[in-house]
This record gives C-alpha cells, structure tokens and sequence, in this order.
C-alpha cells in the first residue's frame, strides 16, 4: 500500500553564517561591577545565543532535508551548505507535497516554523499551514500524539523508539550534528536524517499512523 497523502520529514538546521549580526544585546546582571567577571558573562552568554540559534527558526539555516511518503520504499534527502542549495531544495520540496499531510516528531515546534521561515526570508513559495496545538489538519505530529497534546509527560523520538523496540543504525545523535558541521562532515549530518526519518516512519507505523505493511527504505 502507498499512501501518498502522507509525507514524513525530519531536518537538520545550524546557526545562520551570519548569525552574530542577528543576537540580542546581552546585558550583565546588574551588581556585576568587576569588568572582567562582566566581559566573561557577556562572552559566555553570547557563545551560548550562537549555541541556541540552530534551533531559532529565525536564526538558522537549513543544513539536511530527508523525507519519505510511506509505501514508496524511498528516502529523499538532500544537503545544503548555502542560501542557493536551500533555495532549491524548498522550492522542489514544497512543489512535490502541495496538499500532503506531514507526519514528523516534534515538527509543529521546529521542523515546520524552520521550513516555513527559512522559505519567507529565502523568498519561497510556501503553502499556509496551520500549526495551533489543536488545529493543523495538515500535519500529524507524534510528539502531540503520544503526549495526547500534553496530558501525558513529553518524552523524546529516542524513548518511544526504544520503548517500541524500533531499532535504526545510527551513531550520530541530534547533540552530536553541530561538532559535525563544523568539521565540514555534511555527509554523516545527511545520514543522520535520514535515520531520523526511518526512526519516524517505523514509528508512525507502530502506533497506527501509516499502514502496517508500508515498507520503509
């Protein structure tokens, strides 16, 4: 069986090359009157703002894209390492999926807002999603599924996969992709992505999401 009315995706995202030119003013607390301890505060708190800023939809940029609609037995995926490969990508990503529902982890809080936003400053054509808690007839997010919104304690991909005993070769974890980029290793991001995407569909397999028997690439 396909269902090609479901895609699941999964991104991967760092902090916008020029992200320094983006952060707020940061300010010492004020009984900091020794101006070392201050330059160290400010120095720290502003590495952190770079840390964080991967995860700002309005301060990164995309670095891997993987999807899959079950049933097909093929993982797409792609890197982008500049504003024109990101181009590219979500111009041919949202031409493919106009009407599909998006099945992801986590996707109303991040993956969605990153891709709708990284469209909007890119100057892409992107359709209107809804993504209130309880109104996106568009997107299936197991996150809000297992949780039942919120009334039970949010818990991470990685705890249902385990707890389902779903099992993907991957030995990079979502920690490990900033370290990675850094040293230019894109490839092992992209792999990771695509692990993401797995780990996803044999999940939203598991609890009823996509057929039982969607093969999953």
């Amino acid at each position: 069986m396909t269902d090609h009315h479901l895609v699941v995706i999964d991104i991967e995202t760092a902090p916008l090359v020029d992200v320094d030119d983006y952060l707020e003013a940061v300010n010492p607390p004020a009984n900091y009157r020794d101006q070392a301890k201050i330059d160290v505060y400010c120095q720290e708190a502003r590495h952190k703002q770079v840390e964080t800023a991967a995860l700002d939809p309005d301060l990164c940029r995309l670095v891997a894209l993987a999807y899959e609609v079950p049933g097909e037995n093929r993982c797409h995926s792609c890197l982008m390492t500049n504003n024109a490969q990101e181009v590219v990508a979500l111009d041919a990503f949202w031409a493919s999926f106009p009407a599909q529902v998006f099945v992801g982890f986590g996707i109303l809080d991040f993956d969605l807002p990153v891709l709708l936003r990284r469209s909007l400053y890119l100057g892409i054509n992107a359709p209107k999603l809804e993504l209130g808690k309880y109104r996106h007839p568009r997107v299936i997010d197991m996150k809000s599924v297992l949780s039942h919104d919120g009334l039970l304690k949010w818990r991470s991909k990685d705890f249902y996969c385990k707890r389902f005993g779903i099992n993907v070769d991957d030995p990079m974890t979502g920690a490990d992709v900033g370290a990675a980029i850094e040293r230019g290793d894109y490839e092992a991001v992209r792999q990771h992505c695509v692990a993401d995407v797995k780990k996803e569909l044999l999940l939203a397999r598991r609890i009823g999401i996509v057929p039982p028997d969607a093969e999953v690439f």
